[in-house]
């Protein structure tokens, strides 16, 4: 999820409604790489991947 709003509050709420990761704005690259890559491994793994 990609979001503007960054207080806790609303990061424990996404996440609890089913967000897998919370980005906020504005986006750091590094963040997004770091979360699309963990996205990827998650991804990979339920897949029996390497």
């Amino acid at each position: 999820m990609v979001s503007a709003l960054n207080s806790e509050e609303d990061v424990q709420a996404a996440l609890n409604n089913g967000a897998n990761d919370y980005v906020t704005k504005p986006i750091l690259m590094a963040s997004l790489t770091d979360v699309v890559m963990r996205q990827v491994d998650e991804y990979r793994k339920s897949k029996g991947a390497n």
